[in-house]
This record gives structure tokens, C-alpha cells and sequence, in this order.
């Protein structure tokens, strides 16, 4: 079944891009290109489910083959890619997983506005090794997760400084499986609006504001038991949904040739109802159910920045933020994240990159219906070695220590990984007008 789902990702792939010169030959476009890529990999890993319990360090390889297409004009753009990846791992049972990740992307341009559209599906597993993953240390067992998402942009420019942008983003996460260990479908849409002015060449001021909805339609934990004597009273959420006005200010600026920056701040206000079902029981008999409804709200400070500066052969990228993260616990997640990298070519082909993540991940809720705990901490440390071999292959050896530690446990947990990875990109095929 595995290999069906492949084997279709690849037909359809390639029955795309053999219809592309068909349905945007040279006539009406300036170039249609081609660009194969294959990324092959081994890594160790002594704790993949990120959990106390006794565990043995598994082994793995990663097979993944990726396609990148698209067609250009003067005024628009349509590109796109697919991936199929396929992983398998010795030493525990249950971690062997295939992801595929599509995407597409369009731009059309008029001489004062830009309209773009970015679709993705992505098909992977809920312990995904990602550090952005709002799901990252929710579970220790794997399930099949599916992302999808659509984000249509429209940007104006109203005069020589002023903009406007208005965006709209939806996105559909689903599990198989994943109540039984408190992971929810869940859907966010958010609506968006930002107008910049530039006060000087080197300085920009930007106003966002946004709307956005988050909701699990099929959850299904508990919330509550009551007794009183014979009575026991079970009150279980069954839909959750939460709706948060945010605005935040900001300002961007051109320090000197090598250095930028930016930082915003601003505030949000987080309204949660959850719908529940009561239901009534005496001496373990139940008597019946009645629809209940919890209000909650929730604000905060929202915030970010981010800082890079390039050295004659040192290059640092630094970010921090503190912003609402949907997630698949049935409720939103304050997350506070700080992100560094620095970058350096000891020679013509070697390159060094150190990257350092830390997270701090809360609840808006005080009901959660993970198996673990919503309420979490983790930091990785990650140096890198890239050698390039030849002028399409690389050879990336990595190392990653990582550090989570849950709220409701005692311990933290730890896991390093080793790894190395092949890249090999094939020569771009196009054809130009």
C-alpha cells in the first residue's frame, strides 16, 4: 500500500511536468524548468520518542527524492514541488514512516501590485524531529499526520513609501488515530492586514492586525468528574473553538551594509468556548446528558525581532518571539522562541553552522487533553559540518543534542542524534522562449 502511495506521488509528478510545455509552451511563456534533487541519509538516535520509559537507540535511513518545476513569464509565476520520503528504523518496532510533501506556489505581478498564492500538502508523523513543530513533545507514539494549508497574498503599493498587504491562511491538520494519545483534528484560518510606510531608505514602520479562528471540531476528552454522595456528575468537551483580535507594531531597519534588523511588539485577546456534554450518574447508572458551555478568556504580549549580521566570512542570524501556536492538544499554545545560528567556511569547500533553538511552550488553557503535558520546555544545540563535494553533491555530518523537559514530570528528557546526509541536485533542465 506504501509503495502505491509513492508510486502515484511519482506518476502524478511526472505526467505534471510533461504537461507543462503543453499548457504553457515557449509562445506564451519566457522559461519552463525542471530541477531533480536526492537526499540520502543515516542517523543514530538514542531516544526518537522523546520519553523516560526504558528505550533502545534505534538506527535509520532516509531515502528522499524531490522535484522541483515551474513555469515563468513577465508578469507571472507558477512553481511547485514533490517529495516522497521514505525512512526506515531498526532497533525499536513502530518507527518505519513514508512522508510526501507537495507544494505550489504562484505570482502574478501588475505594475503597482503583487497577488501570490502558496498551497501545501504535507503527509508525515506527529514525531517529526522539526524544531517548530507545535506538536514536538506532546506524544512518545508515533501517528500519521496530515498538514494542508493555502495562503493567497495581495500587496499594493499605494505610493513611492506606503504599502498595503492583506492575507488570508487556512490550515487542515488531521491524525490517524491520534485521540488515543491526545491528539486532536484541528483547523486555524486567520485573516490579516499590514500597512508599512518607509520613513527613510533605511527604516520602515509597519502596523499589522489580525483575526484568526482555531477550532477542534471532534474533540473528545474530559474535563471534569464531580461527586456528591451517589451522584457523579462527568462533564466531557466535545468541540472547542477560540477566536483572537491581535495588532502589533513594528519597525525595520538597515543598520549598515552587513547588518538588519527587526522588532514588533504588540497584544492579543484569546476568547475559548468549549461545548460540553454533562452527563449524570447515580450508583454507576446513567440517568442522561445536557449540553453544557464553558467561556474563557486569555490575553497577551505577542512579540518579535530578529537581528543579522555578516562578517567578512561569518554570517549570524538571531530571532526571538512570543507568539500563539495552534496545536493538536485541543488548545492554543503561548510559545516564547529563541533561535540562533552562526555560519563560517573554514575553506573553499568546508562550512561549519552552528545552530542553538530554545522553546518555551504554555497553555492558554487550564484543561488539556494530552496524554503528557501541554506545558513544556526543550532547547537543542546543533553543529554542522558541510562539505562540498562537487559542484551538485554535499555531505552534510550533524549532531544534535536535545533537551525537553515536560511540566508534569520529574525528569528531563535527552536525546542526541548523529547523522549524515547526501544531497545530490541534478543540472536544472529548461527551455526559454
Amino acid at each position: 500500500m506504501t509503495t502505491q502511495i509513492i508510486m502515484r506521488a511519482i506518476i502524478a509528478t511526472s505526467l505534471g511536468i510533461l504537461a507543462t510545455p503543453v499548457l504553457f509552451p515557449p509562445a506564451y511563456a519566457e522559461e519552463w524548468f525542471m530541477a531533480p534533487l536526492l537526499r540520502l541519509s543515516y542517523e543514530q538516535n538514542d531516544n526518537y520518542r522523546l520519553t523516560l520509559q526504558p528505550h533502545n537507540t534505534v538506527q535509520g535511513t532516509i531515502i528522499a527524492p524531490r522535484l522541483d518545476m515551474g513555469v515563468r513569464s513577465e508578469v507571472w509565476d507558477i512553481t511547485g514541488s514533490a517529495e516522497v520520503a521514505r525512512a526506515r528504523y531498526s532497533g525499536e518496532p513502530g518507527l518505519d514512516r513514508d512522508f510526501q510533501t507537495f507544494r505550489l506556489a504562484s505570482l502574478f505581478r501588475t505594475e503597482r501590485s503583487n497577488f501570490t498564492i502558496n498551497a501545501s500538502r504535507v503527509n508525515d508523523a506527529s514525531i517529526s524531529g522539526d524544531q517548530q513543530d507545535s506538536d514536538l513533545g506532546l506524544a512518545t507514539t508515533q501517528k500519521s499526520r496530515r498538514t494542508e494549508n493555502i495562503q493567497p497574498v495581495w500587496s499594493w503599493i499605494i505610493t513611492e513609501r506606503a504599502q498595503l498587504q492583506l492575507g488570508y491562511q487556512f490550515s487542515k491538520v488531521s491524525y490517524v488515530d491520534g485521540e488515543s494519545v491526545g491528539l486532536y483534528n484541528y483547523q486555524s484560518r486567520a485573516a490579516t492586514a499590514t500597512l508599512s510606510y518607509l520613513v527613510s531608505p533605511l527604516t520602515k514602520l509597519f502596523f499589522t492586525a489580525n483575526y484568526s479562528k482555531y477550532r477542534v471540531p471532534d474533540a473528545n476528552y474530559i474535563n471534569s468528574i464531580a461527586f456528591d454522595g451517589a451522584l457523579t456528575v462527568v462533564s466531557t468537551v466535545t468541540d472547542v473553538e477560540s477566536r483572537t483580535p491581535a495588532f502589533r507594531m513594528g519597525v525595520n531597519h538597515n543598520f549598515s551594509e552587513t547588518m538588519q534588523g527587526t522588532l514588533a511588539f504588540g497584544r492579543r485577546k484569546t476568547e475559548t468556548e468549549r461545548i460540553t456534554s454533562d452527563c449524570l450518574y447515580v450508583f454507576n447508572s446513567l440517568l442522561g446528558c445536557f449540553p453544557g458551555k464553558l467561556a474563557a478568556d486569555n490575553t497577551g504580549t505577542i512579540f518579535s525581532g530578529d537581528l543579522t549580521k555578516k562578517y567578512e566570512k561569518l554570517n549570524i542570524t538571531a530571532s526571538a518571539s512570543r507568539d500563539l501556536a495552534a496545536s493538536g492538544s485541543a488548545t492554543q499554545v503561548d510559545t516564547d522562541t529563541l533561535y540562533v545560528q552562526l555560519g563560517y567556511p573554514f575553506a573553499s569547500r568546508f562550512q561549519g553552522i552552528l545552530t542553538a533553538t530554545g522553546v518555551n511552550a504554555r497553555s492558554i488553557s487550564d484543561t488539556t487533553a494530552t496524554a503528557t503535558d501541554t506545558n513544556r520546555r526543550y532547547y537543542s544545540i546543533e553543529p554542522k559540518l558541510v562539505w562540498q563535494w562537487t559542484r551538485d553533491a554535499d555531505l552534510d555530518l550533524t549532531y544534535r543534542y536535545f533537551h525537553l523537559k515536560r511540566e508534569n514530570e520529574a525528569q528531563a528528557v535527552q536525546a542526541r542524534v548523529v547523522s549524515l546526509t547526501l544531497n545530490y541536485t541534478w543540472p536544472r533542465f529548461s527551455v526559454s522562449r
